[in-house]
């Protein structure tokens, strides 16, 4: 009876404190609530949360990743097929045609960093004084690098994953009636699993850790298993958003055998595989053997570097929480000098502290 007793007075005790405090925790519902949002997406949206610096950053890329899956997914999906429209790129030396979608947000204005790269590394006059050199575009998505190098009259191997995007790329390649001979287009994502395996496309995206509801089934290709039509690689560009690290473990043997000697490659310091990319520059300087590094942003004019043993350890950790397209280049050419790429100081890049 005396237990009955103090369990009822413990009862009305809870009740009464819970009342006293519910107002204060009206206060407070929103916060509890982004709470439990972030709890949510913790346990069942697979983000890993490294840092709260990047939080704000990893739950903006979430919600773009999943809209943009979602108009992937109904994209490709639908049974009316979305207009196709044509444009003319002039803003480099030479002009081409680029087919996309009426609906596409193409990614086509100037990189006037990268232009004046190409320039420096004379594509145009390489091309056209031997029209065999290979340039070698993975992650094409629309074509913008391949197809330029198309037009200079390169040999060009483009590879990209997505059906729809595959398509246009056809349709571009006949609208610039760029012979198929010299034009290689591959329905194929560039891994360091065995080729002609097949995994689900994408396995990722830019937001760490961010799974695909409806991905695409794909073939693998290792790009020392392709049947290159010469021996060196003059440029090997590389957009796999986030995968880089795993593209660039695809060509051991074209590293090991100093057949590629120039490499120029999106950078994404949060992206999926964050330990892997924070390892990938020393790799190219101590494994790969690169002979410089420089980086450049999209939006700006300039190349900064070469970076020293220094600023390739900090590299990672000083872009790992700055919103920006960062690319790489990388060349593994005795040939090429510091006067040969017109750069500024690493130490005046005003895009870190």
């Amino acid at each position: 009876m005396v237990n009955v007793k103090r369990t009822g007075h413990r009862l009305k005790f809870l009740r009464s404190y819970y009342t006293s405090i519910y107002p204060s925790l009206l206060k407070y519902r929103w916060y509890i609530f982004l709470l439990l949002f972030l709890i949510f997406l913790t346990r069942f949206q697979y983000i890993d949360i490294v840092s709260p610096l990047k939080l704000p950053l990893v739950l903006i890329n979430a919600v773009y990743s999943r809209l943009t899956n979602l108009i992937h997914t109904q994209e490709e999906l639908t049974t009316t097929p979305v207009p196709e429209v044509v444009i003319d790129v002039k803003h480099r030396i030479l002009p081409y045609k680029l087919a996309l979608r009426a609906d596409d947000r193409p990614f086509v204005e100037p990189d006037h960093a990268q232009d004046k790269l190409l320039k420096d590394l004379q594509l145009f006059e390489t091309c056209k004084r031997d029209p065999s050199t290979i340039i070698v575009d993975v992650g094409a998505h629309l074509g913008d690098f391949g197809l330029y190098a198309a037009a200079c009259g390169c040999t060009v191997y483009m590879f990209e994953p997505r059906p729809h995007r595959v398509t246009l790329l056809r349709s571009s390649i006949q609208h610039n009636s760029f012979p198929t001979s010299r034009v290689h287009l591959f329905h194929k994502s560039v891994s360091d699993c065995p080729s002609n395996s097949t995994v689900n496309y994408p396995v990722g995206d830019i937001a760490p850790g961010v799974m695909d509801d409806n991905p695409i089934v794909v073939e693998t290709i290792r790009l020392d298993d392709v049947a290159w039509s010469a021996l060196s690689i003059f440029i090997l560009k590389i957009d796999a958003e986030g995968s880089e690290s795993k593209v660039i473990d695809s060509a051991k043997k074209l590293f090991a055998k100093k057949r590629i000697r120039h490499l120029i490659f999106n950078f994404y310091p949060w992206g999926t595989t964050e330990v892997s990319q924070s390892k990938l520059l020393p790799h190219l300087k101590d494994e790969l053997k690169a002979k410089s590094i420089y980086c450049f942003y999209r939006g700006d004019n300039d190349m900064y570097g070469p970076l020293r043993l220094r600023d390739i350890k900090v590299f990672h950790k000083q872009h790992s929480n700055i919103n920006i397209a960062i690319s790489l280049f990388a060349t593994f050419d005795e040939q090429i000098t510091q006067s040969s790429i017109q750069s500024k100081r690493y130490q005046s890049n005003k895009h870190v502290a």
